[in-house]
């Protein structure tokens, strides 16, 4: 039986499972159809999707094969979309997105980026034209992307002089999230689970992909053979994710391959890494050299 991941509960009572595949990334504009419904196959329940990847037909697709071939229902499955950048049509987006994905609802839907340059008024528009969806039942949680700290105070702040008063916290807040980007990175998660807003990472691979040659990648075999004396064998992109999960965050990731995907499900049951090995990981003095931010870097204004 295929392993799937544990679940975890968001500030508004929903369950959430901790890992998820992502549609994006290889999959933007693709028909991503085969990969969802292997990813399902190998255990996945939570796909996460965005109207700006131009797939979601593609998603739907797959998750309608899979349904049938599992017998599985709407309920098994934790179905994530996000509006559009630019967008402020917040529900016509959304349900057009339902119209493509063929359900009645999703299970998260997240403001893709916030509006730049900053713009708290957009912002509160935004949050509470979500808020009405939330409420209409056409996603059960709602959350956000790309958001600082300071676009996450700007929905969260009630103002009564300007008419708003925010009735939801966001469930989430989905950004890119791995060793080089942890100093920009650590304050806005520790502000969201000072808030209840649990942290989400896309990404989490980039020091494996896409900035090769860094220390996290000189650290990662030493962890691994720790691992490998107590008789486990690890790959370095689960070492990645555990230290992300470590974090208290959930775990956005993808393959092509089955293989890699049981291995990135199995990442919650593996022991967890020590304070010298996350320490080695972060390489902080390291990682404010090596500092990569690979998506949306426009975003972040630090």
């Amino acid at each position: 039986m295929s392993k799937t991941a544990p679940l975890i509960k968001l500030n508004d009572g929903t369950l959430c499972p901790a890992i998820g595949f992502g549609t994006g990334t290889a999959l933007y504009g693709q028909d991503c159809a085969a990969s969802v419904t292997q990813a399902i196959n190998a255990g996945f329940t939570h796909l996460d999707g965005a109207q700006v990847y131009n797939n979601e037909e593609h998603l739907g697709a797959g998750i309608k094969a899979a349904m049938a071939e599992k017998s599985l229902a709407r309920d098994d499955l934790y179905i994530v979309t996000k509006l559009k950048p630019k967008v402020n049509d917040v529900e016509g987006a959304l349900v057009e997105s339902l119209r493509k994905l063929e359900v009645d609802y999703v299970n998260l839907y997240l403001i893709h980026a916030p509006p730049r340059p900053f713009d708290r008024d957009a912002l509160r528009n935004l949050w509470t034209a979500m808020e009405v969806v939330k409420s209409k039942g056409l996603a059960r949680s709602i959350g956000v992307s790309n958001f600082t700290v300071k676009d996450l105070e700007a929905i969260l702040t009630p103002d009564a002089e300007a008419g708003f008063e925010p009735k939801v916290v966001p469930s989430v807040n989905q950004i890119e999230f791995h060793p080089y980007v942890w100093k920009e990175a650590e304050p806005i998660v520790e502000f969201c689970l000072q808030k209840g807003i649990k942290p989400e990472s896309y990404g989490g691979l980039v020091p494996l992909q896409r900035v090769t040659g860094g220390h996290v990648e000189k650290v990662l075999p030493a962890i691994a053979e720790r691992y490998k004396n107590s008789g486990i064998h690890i790959e370095p992109a689960q070492i990645l994710e555990k230290w992300i999960l470590q974090k208290g965050a959930i775990v956005v990731t993808t393959s092509s391959k089955k293989k890699r995907l049981e291995e990135y499900l199995a990442v919650p049951e593996l022991p967890d890494l020590t304070a010298e090995e996350i320490q080695s990981i972060e390489g902080k003095e390291e990682s404010s050299t090596l500092h990569k931010r690979v998506y949306m870097a426009n975003i972040f204004e630090f």
